[in-house]
């Protein structure tokens, strides 16, 4: 049963305009490691999107900085039901609509609170920001599944290009070079054109935010000109380069 620990020491009711309330703890411990993750290949926050009853916290791998950026659009996505108790006054349909983007280092900042006060009311950051990555949404229907690929085979490209770009460049590169080395290594396609193929960024981003298992598999699908990379721990959909 969620805890919220800051309306029963204030004595109101929570609403969508404070915060949101995730399922339990652990619900809390798994956006912590998300955004921990996120940090360490980039800084453009957060986004918390809620459709119905249904949370979606997405992240951006990698996306082009604009004209000329050759990187392929990737993000990162984990879903979750948002929990009901109506006798706390909590509607999880309340939030239905809620689309936000927060910095990275406040969702940790929360989210570790969370954990060690056993709490699972996620409370809004002052501060919102506006990332230009967002202004593109997948589409949520007509996918089809094309494929099933080895987890242990993705984590191998993943490792290999992160490998390469390392040794490809110079101890102080200028920004364009290092566009230009990454546009190289992570729009590289992978697959067969006849039934699947994804960029290798979207191999480094099921990599990087530990969506893989060793031993585990990831279902490829395809809409149009997207591509999902979906397994238990979560998602990847990606799109080659495009200019935003």
């Amino acid at each position: 049963m969620p805890v919220f620990s800051h309306d029963s020491a204030r004595r109101v009711h929570p609403n969508r305009d404070t915060g949101l309330p995730l399922a339990n703890r652990e619900a809390a411990r798994d956006l912590e490691q998300l955004a921990s993750r996120t940090k360490t290949i980039g800084t453009t926050g957060m986004r918390f999107q809620v459709v119905s009853d249904m949370l979606a916290t997405w992240v951006s791998v990698m996306h082009p900085a604009g004209l000329g950026d050759d990187v392929p659009l990737v993000l990162g996505l984990r879903a979750q039901r948002l929990p009901s108790q109506p006798e706390a006054g909590l509607d999880p349909g309340s939030w239905d609509g809620l689309d936000v983007v927060f910095d990275l280092e406040a969702v940790t900042e929360r989210t570790a609170r969370m954990v060690s006060q056993e709490s699972a009311w996620f409370s809004f950051p002052p501060r919102q920001l506006r990332v230009t990555w967002t202004a593109i949404t997948p589409p949520r229907q007509g996918w089809e599944l094309r494929a099933t690929v080895d987890d242990n085979d993705i984590s191998t490209v993943a490792r290999t290009g992160i490998e390469e770009l390392a040794q490809s460049l110079p101890t102080n590169p200028g920004e364009s070079l290092v566009s230009r080395a990454r546009a190289q290594v992570w729009n590289r396609m992978l697959g067969d054109a006849e039934r699947a193929q994804f960029p290798a960024g979207a191999a480094m981003g099921a990599y990087t935010l530990g969506f893989l298992e060793p031993g585990g598999t990831t279902t490829v699908h395809q809409t149009g000109v997207w591509t999902r990379l979906s397994s238990r721990r979560g998602t990847i959909l990606t799109r080659r380069a495009v200019a935003l």
